[in-house]
């Protein structure tokens, strides 16, 4: 996938997730203005303008959904593991030191 195909599939899934979660995206922007987080939901489902990070992992605390839980919706499990993630996890689990 491209970065925005995946873009296109991570606003897809969200905007299913909002649809279904009972919420209105006018009550989801009430609850991000309460923690300080001023985000229009229509403009970020609609793609009028590029989403950050910091505010789709907003909008899943408000819809509580884990962000590993969503990406794991947006993208398939690999096949194998990066060796990359493979060194690393042995650098973080070593004893002694938190994963």
């Amino acid at each position: 996938m491209t970065g925005r195909k995946d873009m296109a599939r991570t606003t897809e899934v969200l905007c299913g997730l909002v649809v279904i979660s009972g919420l209105s995206r006018r009550e989801i922007e009430r609850r991000l203005a309460r923690e300080g987080a001023g985000i229009d939901i229509n403009r970020m489902l609609t793609g009028r303008y590029q989403m950050r990070f910091h505010q789709l992992v907003d909008v899943l605390a408000v819809l509580k959904v884990h962000p590993l839980e969503f990406f794991r919706l947006v993208f398939a499990e690999p096949e194998t593991r990066s060796p990359l993630l493979a060194r690393a996890a042995a650098l973080f689990t070593q004893p002694g030191r938190r994963p």
